[in-house]
């Protein structure tokens, strides 16, 4: 009967982890599996510290260290060199693409917000109303809601669905409760909207004016797959991506 339990109690659990996986962005995946990893390995140092078993780990971080001395020095000899030949080719942004700027920015009436290309991150803050100034990452569920409220009844329909998009994707679970309940308005319209000039798109992508035809498509290529709906993105991302890409591409008439 205990084993019936136990197994019954791993079964429930990694149920549980599924669809947490499943439903979380997979940048903080990534985090949760690093932070795991590493209290999972201070553990079990400690534990080796208090049962005695320790000797044998002292012993080997003691062979390490002319090693680890010469991977540091060797470390910053090839530092040394990337940047001197950077200094020679002269600056170039961090991802290496030039004109990309490794952070796409896209603004509406009520939003701003930011995606950071390399690690996934979105960020926002309030541009107008009661909400004005504050970060989207440090208010409440409750309160985002009230903000999509504001939007809606103001009719800003890119507020709109740049907030839903921005729900979708950070508050995966108590969003999916909030539209299951039937409180979601009108969302039959996923497409981009609204026209958009080369300066919007550019920033959307994350590109300078100098960006090239392969930037442009190296660019959306890569935002494209972070931003799918199949992988946390939104229609609507996707669309507003699409439409970014066919605006610069867009030859001149």
């Amino acid at each position: 009967m205990r084993t019936l339990i136990i197994l019954g109690a791993i079964g429930i659990a990694l149920l549980i982890l599924a669809q947490w996986f499943i439903r979380t962005p997979p940048h903080k995946v990534v985090n949760m599996v690093k932070k795991v990893g590493l209290f999972v390995v201070g553990a079990l140092l400690i534990l080796a510290v208090l049962t005695g078993r320790a000797p044998w780990l002292f012993a080997v971080i003691g062979g390490a260290l002319p090693f680890m001395h010469r991977l540091a020095t060797a470390w910053k000899t090839i530092k040394f060199f990337k940047s001197f030949q950077n200094r020679q080719q002269g600056a170039r942004p961090k991802d290496g693409h030039t004109g990309d700027t490794g952070v796409s920015r896209i603004a509406t009436r009520f939003l701003s917000m930011e995606l950071d290309h390399h690690s996934g991150a979105i960020t926002g803050s309030v541009l107008t109303g009661a909400y004005a100034g504050r970060n989207l990452q440090d208010m409440d569920f409750a309160c985002l809601l009230d903000l999509l409220h504001t939007c809606q009844g103001s009719r800003d329909q890119d507020s709109v669905r740049l907030l839903e998009s921005y729900l979708q994707r950070q508050h995966v679970e108590a969003w999916e409760q909030y539209c299951a309940a039937g409180h979601r308005e009108d969302a039959h319209h996923a497409g981009a909207s609204g026209a958009m000039n080369r300066e919007e798109a550019l920033s959307l992508l994350g590109l300078t004016a100098d960006a090239t035809h392969s930037d442009i498509s190296a660019a959306h290529k890569r935002l494209i797959q972070r931003l799918h709906p199949d992988r946390g993105g939104t229609d609507y991302l996707a669309a507003k991506i699409n439409q970014a890409k066919d605006v610069l591409l867009k030859k001149p008439a």
